[in-house]
């Protein structure tokens, strides 16, 4: 039997993983000297609906430039080209010959504190660049963390990307039903309900260190009657530690730190951390549960200033090529054969920015100089909130007044979408389950109030790229208005009914704003 040879180019060794909608080859390209291995993931849509496959197509390709951006940093693989073939999609990305961190985080064996600290200095740096792309990796976990045999390095795979295709695909057939991409155990609430968010991200990698310094798998720790882990009494660690890993697990999202650099700074001030070295880092080497012996942990010292970014690292360079072994971290896709067709390739230069590392020894630096330094700047900050504000007064009479990002409605009489019959609990954080956004049947032909008068609220959603995706999926007469560059979706007589439209828009499409009209 001949072997299977994708878009004239990718030789397919060897299947690694099928799922509902595709498969994950391990292939060579056979276009490049010495035939280098790389990974191949295959998109099957289970129709042939035009309608459905030109939906899926935009999905993906929308994905796979994400991809494509992502692999720029050197901790993340470098996506190397994507095609279509008959109906089926397809993402060529960079081979990662290592080991997962799945086989260093051993059930029944507890990590130290410095080496959990570690462990997310290098998490979190990376997945700082990934948030500064507005992409939420929403698949966290052991077995897709891979440490690189050529430099003991820690690299992100299996990005949701084509679990999000899948995901849409199958929202855009069954708009009732919610479908939730991750893992059970490093999954936070919201994120079952199918609305992530980059503190779900956060939440993962806290669940990861704690399972690193308990020895337990997620599943196996409890929660309170609130739903907050209980973890503490099965590790040793320090209380700055610990109520730094509880924060990044809270149930509530708002409660988490809300941002990678946030949640960065934070370790940073906790303990006076040095740079790592610029050679190999070490294998870890847990301890034994059974064992009595526990390895110190570090003492909160007093918050020092915050410690500036390091400058982007070169990237890393070529595609690995040995037999695999970092299987069982590669996504899970769907199943079928194919012939060749176009392709389009791609090799974006490589500029790898890094997240901030401080630098060593800055405890010896005068405590004296760093109180001048935060008084300084906190001198700085008042005097720009007092002009902001004073600025705001100024203009409030002339201009709309940004207030926030908006979410969803109800269908209206009208054709339009109103909420009508709950009484919306505003200042207070919104219970995405009672949003009554969230039972409508979308798309709809308009979104809002029929009518308005002023003062009313206007919703706009940022990025101008997501225009098409919304008058498909939600509000079909939402356009792009010329004046601001943003995205018109829907207009509301009240803040109330504003608000629940920005906290639904925010949860399924994007950043959104509401401006005061008339007020």
């Amino acid at each position: 039997m001949s072997p299977l040879i994708l878009s004239g180019r990718y030789q397919v060794r060897q299947a690694l993983a099928t799922g509902g909608m595709g498969q994950t080859f391990l292939a060579e390209d056979t276009h490049l000297p010495g035939n280098p291995v790389c990974v191949v993931k295959q998109l099957k849509p289970d129709t042939d609906d035009v309608n459905f496959l030109a939906t899926a197509k935009r999905l993906f390709f929308s994905e796979a430039e994400t991809l494509q951006k992502l692999g720029t940093h050197a901790q993340i693989p470098r996506l190397l080209a994507y095609f279509e073939e008959n109906n089926e999609f397809y993402l060529v990305q960079e081979y990662i010959e290592g080991k997962p961190l799945s086989q260093e985080i051993v059930l029944g064996q507890r990590w130290s504190e410095p080496q959990a600290v570690q462990l997310l200095q290098d998490i979190l740096g990376v997945l700082s660049f990934v948030h500064h792309q507005d992409v939420i990796h929403r698949d966290l976990k052991p077995d897709n963390i891979i440490r690189r045999q050529s430099d003991q390095k820690l690299v992100l795979i299996d990005y949701a990307a084509v679990k999000q295709v899948h995901s849409q695909i199958a929202t855009a057939a069954q708009p009732n039903n919610t479908v939730a991409i991750g893992t059970r155990g490093y999954m936070p609430s919201e994120q079952i309900r199918g609305r992530p968010r980059i503190s779900s991200d956060l939440y993962a990698v806290g669940k990861i260190a704690i399972q690193a310094l308990t020895g337990l798998l997620p599943t196996q720790l409890r929660e309170d009657a609130d739903g907050e882990l209980i973890w503490r009494d099965q590790a040793s660690v320090s209380d700055g530690f610990a109520t730094f890993l509880s924060k990044m697990v809270r149930d509530y999202h708002k409660q988490r730190y809300q941002s990678s650099d946030e949640a960065l700074q934070a370790l940073w001030q906790l303990a006076d951390i040095a740079t790592p070295s610029a050679s190999a880092t070490p294998a870890y080497t847990p301890t034994a549960i059974a064992s009595p012996t526990v390895q110190p942990g570090f003492a909160a010292p007093p918050p020092s200033a915050p410690k500036p970014p390091v400058a982007p690292a070169p990237a890393s360079s070529g595609i690995a090529s040995n037999a695999p072994s970092n299987t069982a971290a590669l996504e899970e896709s769907a199943t079928v054969m194919v012939s060749p067709a176009r392709s389009l390739h791609h090799s974006p230069t490589q500029s790898n920015p890094q997240t901030a590392r401080p630098p060593a020894g800055q405890k010896s630096h005068s405590r004296r100089n760093a109180t001048n330094i935060l008084v300084g700047v906190g001198v700085a900050a008042l005097m720009i909130v007092g002009g902001a504000i004073a600025y705001y007064f100024w203009q409030s009479n002339n201009t709309p007044v940004i207030v926030g990002p908006p979410i969803g409605g109800s269908p209206g009489t009208d054709g339009g979408v109103q909420i009508g019959g709950q009484t919306p609990r505003l200042g207070e954080p919104p219970d995405v389950s009672d949003n009554p956004f969230a039972t409508v049947a979308f798309p709809q032909e308009s979104c809002g109030d029929a009518s308005v008068s002023e003062p009313f609220y206007r919703i706009y959603l940022l990025n101008s790229r997501l225009a098409d995706s919304v008058s498909s999926n939600y509000c079909k007469d939402a356009f792009v208005d010329s004046r601001t560059g943003r995205v018109k979706v829907a207009s509301f007589d009240t803040e109330q009914q504003a608000e629940y439209f920005k906290e639904y828009m925010e949860e399924n499409v994007g950043a959104v704003v509401i401006e005061v009209v008339g007020k």
